[in-house]
């Protein structure tokens, strides 16, 4: 087999190249010791040898007059054993200590191995070498995957206010700090008596916290998370300086009038609301609202707009909520106890009758779909259809008590009367989509139109007949102006607000009657249905006319727990957020705008200079 160079090694003598003219296979004259290499073209880059620390370099040698000048140079060639053997070193042996390349032989790579059987092998000194070796092995550059951008990042140190709803807020006795609501086991069960309603007095609200103060946020009841989820999250963004997060609660049973005028009280003594704060002008507040918190922040916001950042609303029922009729009507209950949200106390409750629907449509013909218009802020419309057994007692002996009805619960109501429920709702989905829908798992602290509480002391009224009409005269009125308020144009620029509302689960938007006496009568149980969160309509968690949202979201969840949803509520935050941040860009380059204006207006039009004064200019 021919080859043209190879290495002779001796034991008792250095590595010296030597030249044969054609070698046969079948010869003996080869000796055992001299192994053929084969010459591999590689690029002479010094800098890259120079820094490939696994390489054995062995001594220089000294080329001499008599070497053949065919000789292919070391700074183009890499010997490789042919055989390409590979042996792993064992463990216990360590490696050899690396030696600096020599400047006179970094153009001669060299992989040997002195302990391999053959004259040379490929070399290897452990990890470092190799992770060395792969170091200089370009790599193509992969894009990097990253995880879509948390919404809640766009949080740069603003305050942020939660608002809860109706029943949504923490009440506890002011005197033995024991929870009244929501009340606990012995509470729940009956077993201890709480009484939440408020005296018919006309400035009865104002003095409550004598007796009932609110003591924080209901966050979660048992294993249903309200909100919990969402404070969580924002109190680890508060950790790291992102946001500072405040909780308004509040007595969710006096006026609204009254509870907004202490939001905007709470809203003023924020560090974002004082001026000269931190070198900073007053900024406001991020409000999430939910319910009617939001009721209660947009009131506050048609005052003093300037208070706020931005708003999120998140299911606020701006039009109406009629399943307020039915704790009106008869009472709600909590667990086993039926006095706490009794038919006296939810009519004693100011806030009660700002869910009522100002249009007045609530009841319609189950035949030819007729609207039945009542004036719900009239207390005569009160007086004739019995809408509260404590101003009337009409329909009181006829009124029909049966389990309470929802739709995506089973109940014990007559065949005949769940068929024709079935029949007549006007569901704004198929059967198919309503059975997909999502449903709160408990729905006990929210308003049932189709209440089951039980006649009897729960209609119990500690005042007269008088002091009680005369009380829903004054509180219809005062709610009909506040809610007069809410629908008002803006006179001042807005900041953002964004809408969180829900369209997935079937909710009352009317009951269907046979005739107009059955509304006295009580017989409410045949509903109409729509598109909402189960308790709001998606139609009445828009905003009012004159108002414009930067985002619409909707959300999967219920009624109670849509403030859960961080995704949801996340998108609207960073959507308000990017709003109030292009607006005070806006701001900044009209403000600079006015600026050149007034400047050129002065270049165009000087002030006159008396000659006195130009006299005195010159000579000085």
């Amino acid at each position: 087999m021919p080859f043209e160079n190879f290495v002779e090694e001796d034991s008792n003598s250095e590595l010296k190249p030597s030249r044969g003219d054609e070698v046969s296979s079948s010869s003996n004259d080869i000796p055992s010791n001299v192994i053929p290499h084969i010459a591999i073209p590689f690029p002479s880059i010094s800098h890259i040898a120079e820094r490939i620390p696994f390489l054995h370099h062995p001594a220089p040698r000294e080329l001499t007059e008599d070497a053949d000048e065919n000789q292919t140079p070391p700074s183009r060639s890499l010997f490789v054993n042919p055989r390409r053997l590979i042996r792993v070193r064992p463990k216990n042996r360590r490696a050899p200590p690396l030696r600096p390349p020599n400047s006179t032989s970094n153009k001669k790579l060299e992989l040997t191995r002195t302990t391999s059987s053959y004259s040379e092998s490929l070399h290897t000194h452990g990890t470092r070498r190799l992770k060395a070796f792969v170091h200089f092995i370009p790599v193509p550059s992969m894009p990097k995957l990253r995880h879509p951008k948390d919404p809640f990042e766009c949080f740069s140190g603003e305050d942020v206010v939660l608002l809860a709803g109706y029943r949504g807020s923490i009440l506890r006795d002011a005197k033995t700090k024991k929870r009244l609501w929501v009340p606990v086991v012995r509470a729940g069960l009956n077993i201890r008596k709480i009484d939440l309603a408020i005296p018919l007095d006309e400035d009865a609200d104002e003095h409550t916290e004598a007796t009932v103060v609110p003591d924080g946020m209901l966050t979660r009841m048992g294993p249903v998370d309200f909100s919990n989820k969402l404070i969580t999250k924002l109190q680890q963004l508060e950790k790291h300086g992102k946001c500072r997060v405040h909780i308004f609660d509040y007595d969710w049973r006096i006026s609204p009038h009254l509870i907004s005028h202490r939001f905007q009280e709470f809203l003023e003594r924020l560090p974002c609301n004082q001026p000269g704060m931190a070198g900073h002008p007053a900024s406001g507040a991020l409000v999430l609202a939910h319910s009617m918190g939001g009721l209660i922040a947009h009131h506050a916001l048609q005052s003093k707009p300037h208070l706020f950042s931005g708003v999120v609303y998140c299911s606020t029922p701006f039009l109406q909520c009629i399943s307020i009729l039915g704790p009106l009507k008869r009472g709600d209950s909590f667990l086993a106890n039926h006095d706490i949200l009794s038919a006296a106390a939810t009519f004693s409750m100011r806030s009660s009758f700002i869910f009522l629907p100002e249009s007045g449509e609530c009841f319609f013909n189950r035949r030819t779909r007729e609207k039945y218009i009542l004036e719900f802020f009239d207390y005569k419309t009160w007086l004739e259809y019995g809408l509260s057994p404590c101003v009337s007692d009409v329909g009181s002996s006829h009124d029909h008590h049966f389990p309470s009805l929802h739709p995506t619960r089973t109940c014990s109501m007559p065949t005949t009367r769940r068929k024709s429920l079935h029949e007549d709702v006007g569901l704004a989905r198929t059967k198919s989509q309503a059975a997909k829908s999502t449903t709160p798992p408990r729905r006990d602290i929210e308003p049932h139109m189709q209440s089951d509480a039980v006649e009897g002391k729960n209609y119990t009224l500690r005042a007269t007949r008088e002091h009680a009409i005369e009380y829903l005269k004054r509180t219809l009125e005062k709610t009909r102006k506040y809610k007069q308020e809410l629908f008002a144009e803006p006179k001042a620029p807005m900041p953002p607000i964004a809408v969180v509302y829900a369209v997935n689960t079937p909710t009352i938007r009317g009951s269907l009657v046979e005739r107009r006496e059955d509304i006295k009568t009580g017989n409410w149980w045949h509903f109409s249905f729509g598109p909402g969160d189960g308790v709001v309509l998606a139609k009445s968690a828009q905003l009012p006319p004159g108002f414009s949202a930067v985002a619409r979201i909707k959300t999967d969840r219920g009624h109670v727990q849509i403030m859960n949803d961080l995704k949801a509520v996340g998108a609207a935050i960073k959507a308000v957020i990017l709003a109030k941040q292009s607006q005070e860009v806006e701001e900044e380059e009209y403000e600079s705008d006015e600026a050149l204006g007034e400047v050129s207006e002065e270049v165009l039009d000087p002030a006159p200079v008396e000659v006195s004064e130009l006299s005195e200019f010159i000579c000085s």
